[in-house]
């Protein structure tokens, strides 16, 4: 069921990681709502790394 996924992932890990860390600064808005000026600028420092 899972397989075209793990293919996929096993030839796409660049994408994986994405995800990840999509993931866990969305979590870390949602438990820190007061802080999102911060992981707002820290985002745009980076991409703009």
């Amino acid at each position: 069921m899972f397989h075209s996924q793990t293919a996929s992932a096993s030839r796409l890990p660049h994408l994986a990681t994405v995800v990840a860390l999509v993931l866990t600064l969305a979590v870390g808005v949602m438990q820190s709502g007061t802080r999102t000026d911060t992981v707002t600028a820290s985002t745009a420092s980076v991409t703009t790394r």
